[in-house]
């Protein structure tokens, strides 16, 4: 009997810490702490990927602050070229755009586009908006996708 008092009591403490921990630890943007960024973008098909153009529906689209080593998370187009996602302190995003900036990375080719007709990525810079967002976890700062540039593959 005392053994399963004694468990209940270890379990209730562990779910206190745990309800009291923040999910994540963000960055201080303008006095309040940040959690995470939401990305969003436009892929069209024309020879750089940049507007004007048609969207191009069913892309993968990856989120990298390490150079394109490691996506951080990936997202597919909608049926009009749009993008968006959010990622947190949780999947690992870097905040310090001095050393490395995250970028939006798109393989190429692209079947749906001929004109994107060159092996190798899309790669944009992510830069923020300034607005802050408040969503379920905290807040986020808003970002947006930059120009693409093509790197090919050499």
């Amino acid at each position: 009997m005392a053994y399963n008092k004694l468990r209940a009591l270890f379990l209730l403490s562990l779910f206190l810490i745990a309800t009291t921990t923040p999910l994540a630890h963000g960055v201080l943007i303008n006095g309040q702490n940040v959690i995470g960024l939401r990305v969003r973008g436009l892929l069209v098909c024309s020879a750089t990927g940049n507007p004007p153009g048609p969207g191009i529906a069913g892309v993968n689209v990856k989120i990298s602050c390490n150079g394109g080593s490691t996506s951080l998370v990936q997202v597919l187009t909608d049926a009009n070229g749009y993008f968006q996602t959010i990622i947190t302190a949780l999947d690992g995003i870097l905040f310090d755009q001095t050393t490395t900036p995250c970028q939006v990375i798109i393989d190429t080719p692209i079947a749906s586009c001929s004109l994107l007709a060159s092996t190798g990525t899309l790669r944009a810079p992510i830069t923020l908006v300034g607005t802050l967002i408040q969503t379920l976890l905290g807040l986020v700062a808003d970002a947006t996708c930059g120009a693409f540039h093509l790197v090919p593959i050499a």
